[in-house]
């Protein structure tokens, strides 16, 4: 090589900055990072293709597996990318479901089976939980809107006044429209008259003095006139007789509580600042 070419100014800067990009390299600056680890369990594993089986009711091909853990893999990168762009931060579902995972998981960690002596104490702090309902026997005489129009309210006033005049246990044959219901019910509960007429309906009734007739008292039906004939208050029922009931309300408040804990551990760890309206 020409000596003279070498003692060029623009050469020993080429030079000098070829050597500091080495270095520079060298260092770190230029490297890809370190990939991650994604490590999938054998638990994992035997998951997806318990899923698959859930799905499709065969076991998957080896293909079919292979394709199963590589889409797990794609996942869990994706997971990770997204959450170290911070793109979780700013969707609203994201951040809920995100929530609720770390909710359920608490509450997972309440699911277990009480004792026997766990529910009978829990029945006894909370009694009133079971108490049952009252029973209601009553007689109704029914009023069609669609047959009598806009006469259905009078005509059903008219008859409560002539029912009023004959007495609770009035006859009532050949009062208002044919029902597909009964025209007296025996001892049944709030919750059953709902079914059958709704709840607006259960409600009155239940509200409604007993030896007197009542109404008109609307229903998903139309207009009804009605007599509570007896009222059986509610009866404090055994341990062994809602003891499923009682097992039902004991998980649910054992998972509430797990939430209520969840929400007190994670508030420990924050210092809040609400910043006031201007």
């Amino acid at each position: 090589m020409n000596r003279a070419i070498l003692r060029e100014p623009l050469v020993h800067f080429v030079a000098i900055g070829a050597v500091l990009f080495g270095l520079w390299s060298i260092a770190g600056h230029g490297a890809a990072p370190e990939p991650e680890t994604i490590v999938v369990s054998r638990a994992r594993i035997e998951s997806l293709v318990a899923d698959y089986k859930k799905t499709w009711r065969r076991d998957p091909t080896d293909a079919e597996r292979e394709r199963l853990i590589k889409d797990d893999v794609l996942e869990e990168a994706a997971v990770r990318e997204a959450t170290a762009r911070g793109l979780d931060r700013g969707d609203p579902m994201i951040r809920r479901r995100l929530q609720q995972q770390l909710e359920f998981l608490a509450e997972a960690d309440a699911e277990t089976e009480p004792a026997d002596a766990q529910l009978a104490a829990f029945f006894e702090s909370h009694r009133d939980l079971f108490q049952g309902e009252e029973r209601l026997s009553f007689r109704q005489v029914y009023f069609n809107r669609e047959a009598r129009g806009t006469k259905t309210e009078a005509d059903a006033r008219a008859a409560l006044a002539e029912l009023r005049g004959r007495g609770a246990s009035a006859t009532i044959e050949g009062l208002g429209d044919p029902f597909v219901l009964d025209r007296a019910f025996d001892g049944v509960t709030p919750s059953e008259i709902a079914m059958r007429f709704g709840d607006a309906f259960a409600k009155a009734v239940a509200a409604l003095p007993p030896g007197s007739w009542e109404g008109p008292v609307a229903s998903s039906y139309g207009l009804h006139v009605v007599v509570v004939t007896a009222r059986t208050p509610a009866a404090p029922p055994a341990f062994d007789q809602v003891k499923d009931e009682v097992r039902r309300a004991f998980r649910e408040d054992a998972r509430v509580r797990a939430r209520e804990r969840l929400h007190d551990d994670l508030l420990k760890h924050y210092r809040v600042e609400i910043e006031a309206d201007k």
